[in-house]
């Protein structure tokens, strides 16, 4: 249920990732919103150098809520979150995505801008007539019993639970769709064994790229986008967290051995090379790649003080 100061999940590309709801527009006397009302929520987390910015006030249409929904066919919906959909005062989304499932009431509250965003595999409307073609199925295995059951809309698809009948308390998931126009199965992560991490360390900025051996990017970080600004993006704690926000990606993926390149003058390179020994990474060696000139290029003139 959504109410005044209920937190949500932000569903595109905006820029805001959590709202927190102010107030329900059009709602005088009802305390709670469901999917395809419109809030005013205030912005509690937001991506850096993105228009929408933390505690600001913006209109929010939500896509997804936790509480269950109930259609005229008897089906039961319900999400694994709540979430919503930045828009403008004429209801236009302000990003150019949106992600996750949305479900198909929103054509009726003439949303369908949102509707369109949406990714068709994962979307409800083009999944429904999968999800009738399981229920049916299963209705025909039970026979003359009370059927019932609930369709529990993840971020990765379907997911049907009968809740009573022959098959109760049993789950029947639904995979995305591929590209196809078949039903296949979630893409494996690619497991990387060994790779090679740089350290670009600057005066005012610590950038930490994670790539295999052939030098395809498998991760990357940077001071400026775990959310330093001004003169604290070239302290040592800033390289420290950028490495270790870029490590944590590779680290699940199975990398156990390391190559690193550390390139640059910057107060970084040390910090940055502490938290990659502490990920629990094997470095094989460390390389200082650092570009030296060879009374090559004329230098800028001294400064007269």
């Amino acid at each position: 249920m959504i109410q005044p100061q209920t937190h949500l999940n932000v569903a595109d590309n905006s820029g805001a990732r959590e709202l927190m709801c102010i107030r329900i527009i059009g709602a005088s006397n009802r305390r709670y919103a469901h999917i395809g009302d419109v809030i005013v929520a205030v912005i509690k987390d937001a991506v850096p150098n993105m228009p929408l910015e933390r505690s600001e006030v913006v209109r929010a249409v939500i896509v997804r809520t936790c509480k269950e929904l109930k259609r005229d066919n008897g089906m039961i919906i319900r999400y694994d979150d709540n979430a919503a959909v930045v828009i403008d005062q004429e209801g236009n989304p302000k990003g150019t995505r949106v992600f996750g499932a949305i479900a198909r009431e929103l054509r009726q509250f003439n949303f369908t801008k949102i509707v369109s965003l949406a990714p068709e595999e994962r979307s409800d409307v083009v999944l429904y007539e999968y999800c009738q073609e399981i229920e049916s199925k299963l209705k025909n295995t039970i026979r003359n019993r009370k059927f019932q059951s609930t369709y529990f809309l993840l971020r990765n698809g379907f997911k049907i639970k009968v809740r009573s009948g022959k098959y109760e308390n049993k789950s029947f998931s639904i995979p995305k769709k591929g590209s196809r126009g078949r039903i296949g199965s979630r893409k494996s992560i690619r497991k990387i064994p060994k790779g090679v991490i740089h350290i670009q360390a600057s005066f005012n900025n610590t950038i930490v790229t994670v790539t295999d051996v052939r030098g395809r990017v498998v991760s990357w970080s940077s001071a400026g986008t775990c959310g330093f600004r001004g003169t604290r993006r070239g302290t040592p704690f800033a390289a420290q967290t950028a490495a270790a926000n870029a490590i944590r990606a590779v680290v699940d993926q199975g990398m156990q051995r390391a190559e690193v390149m550390i390139k640059g003058p910057g107060l970084g390179r040390d910090a940055a090379l502490r938290a990659i020994r502490r990920s629990g990474i094997l470095l094989t060696f460390v390389r200082d790649v650092t570009p030296m000139p060879h009374n090559g290029c004329r230098p800028p003139k001294k400064r007269r003080v």
